[in-house]
């Protein structure tokens, strides 16, 4: 048996981090689209749906499943880096 002390690697932890940063906005996204349009409502004016669960039926009914993560890239770009960084520094500190 060796007595050799495995060496650590921070990229594992870093590259969980990334795919684990990833999977997170992609499965919150749609409840936050669906979140902003409900608070971008121009006062007095009507949308076709008043609640998360309406406003998803409603979005997938007129525009496509697809159409709930319009605007994913930009949140992506940023929180697969900043939490493959965090998880990275986590595990090294």
């Amino acid at each position: 048996m060796s007595t050799e002390k495995k060496k650590f690697n921070p990229l594992l932890p870093m590259a969980a981090g990334c795919i684990a940063g990833g999977i997170e906005a992609t499965a919150t996204w749609p409840m936050e689209f669906i979140k902003t349009q409900l608070q971008l409502r121009v006062k007095g004016s009507q949308l076709a749906y008043d609640g998360m669960i309406s406003g998803l039926s409603y979005t997938v009914k007129t525009t496509g499943f697809f159409s709930l993560y319009r605007g994913l890239a930009p949140t992506l770009i940023g929180s697969i880096p900043k939490a493959g960084i965090r998880f990275g520094l986590n595990a090294v500190i």
